[in-house]
């Protein structure tokens, strides 16, 4: 029951939203099954190029996440033969992040809100 409360009641920092709406200019991804479901987080950069930077993300949302970032290894390109790798880690699913999947989604498509500008800042800019 504990997990549970921990999900439903956690808020968000003012630098963990900050830079959710910046992720979420970016390659950010939310992901909720349906609307009775709480959301998570994926975050995915390429392998070792931007292993720093989802390192700071990983430290940043670390309160939401159960496991560790992974690396990702692709299958050959077909057309170069090179082999592509990245890294990544996901949130558990939290309540708090239901408003930021309903601002960010139509349909299940990834839109960008009309009064994006209500929400922007500098620091969610630089992410």
């Amino acid at each position: 029951m504990f997990l549970k409360e921990y999900k439903n009641n956690y808020k968000l920092s003012l630098e963990q939203k900050e830079a959710l709406i910046g992720i979420m200019l970016g390659d950010g991804y939310l992901d909720r099954k349906s609307p009775t479901y709480n959301t998570r987080l994926r975050l995915e950069q390429s392998y070792p190029e931007k292993k720093n930077y989802l390192l700071s993300l990983f430290e940043l949302y670390k309160p939401l996440v159960v496991n560790y970032p992974k690396i990702i290894y692709r299958k050959p390109d077909k057309r170069t033969g090179k082999i592509y790798s990245s890294i990544a880690f996901r949130t558990s699913a939290f309540h708090c992040l239901n408003e930021y999947h309903d601002l960010f989604y139509r349909d299940k498509i990834k839109i960008v809100p009309k009064d994006i500008q209500k929400y922007l800042t500098a620091r969610g800019l630089a992410y």
